[in-house]
C-alpha cells in the first residue's frame, strides 16, 4: 500500500513539474515507461524503510536523494534505466554533499511538523473534538487516536511529496551547475542581438555613405 501510494506522489509531484516546464505530454507507450520507474523508485524506497535497522536513518539519508532524483531524471528524459544512472552520477559528480545538505533540512522540517502532533499543541487540538461530538470518555479516545493515525499518514505523504519536489527542483540546480544551459541560451540570444546591432549598424553606415 505504501509502495503504491508513494509512486502516485512521485508522477503527481513530477506532471506539475513538467506542467510548469511546459513539456508535452507523454505518448501512452511513454506513459506506461514513466510509471515503471516511479513504481520501481517507490519500491526501492519501501525496501530502505523495511530495513528497520540502526542503520536505517543512515540508509535514508544517504540513498533517497539519489534514488529520488535518478527516479526525476528517468521520469523526465525518458533515457532508460541505465541510461539514467549514467547522468545521475555525471550531475552528482562533485555536488553529493550539497544534495545531501538539502535533503537534510527537507527531513528535519518534516520531522518537525510530525514532532508537533505529539505535543500538548497536537492533543490540544484534538481535545475540541470533545466541543463538538458529545461521546463518552473511551469512545472519543479512539475517535483521536484514529484522526491521529490518519493525520500522521497525510504528514508522511506531505512530507514524501516535499522530498521528491525538493530533489526534482535539484535536478534543475545541477543541471546549471555542469552544463550552464540557461547561461549559454542568454550568451547565445546577446551574441545574436549584437550581430544584428551590427548588421543594422553597417546598413545605417552604407546607406549615409551612399546618400553622400
Amino acid at each position: 500500500m505504501a509502495w503504491f501510494v508513494l509512486t502516485l506522489v512521485a508522477v503527481g509531484v513530477f506532471e506539475g513539474l513538467l506542467k510548469e516546464e511546459k513539456i508535452a505530454p507523454s505518448d501512452k507507450k511513454t506513459w506506461w515507461q514513466s510509471i515503471f520507474i516511479c513504481a520501481l523508485g517507490a519500491a526501492l524506497l519501501e525496501v530502505i524503510l523495511y530495513t528497520q535497522n540502526g542503520y536505517t536513518v543512515l540508509l535514508v539519508w544517504g540513498l533517497f536523494p539519489v534514488i529520488m532524483l535518478w527516479t526525476y531524471i528517468a521520469y523526465r528524459e525518458k533515457g532508460g534505466i541505465i541510461a539514467s544512472v549514467t547522468r545521475l552520477f555525471r550531475l552528482l559528480s562533485g555536488q553529493y554533499f550539497r544534495t545531501l545538505g538539502l535533503i537534510s533540512l527537507m527531513l528535519v522540517l518534516g520531522l518537525l511538523m510530525l514532532t508537533l502532533l505529539n505535543t500538548g499543541l497536537g492533543w490540544f487540538f484534538f481535545s475540541l473534538l470533545s466541543w463538538v461530538l458529545n461521546f463518552e470518555q473511551s469512545t472519543m479516545d479512539q475517535i483521536g487516536v484514529v484522526a491521529l493515525t490518519y493525520i500522521y499518514i497525510f504528514l508522511m505523504m506531505w512530507m514524501a511529496a516535499l522530498l521528491f519536489a525538493g530533489m526534482a527542483l535539484q535536478y534543475y540546480t545541477l543541471l546549471e551547475i555542469t552544463e550552464a544551459r540557461t547561461l549559454k541560451a542568454r550568451i547565445e540570444s546577446l551574441q545574436a542581438l549584437t550581430n544584428a546591432c551590427e548588421v543594422w549598424s553597417a546598413k545605417a553606415f552604407y546607406q549615409r555613405e551612399y546618400d553622400d
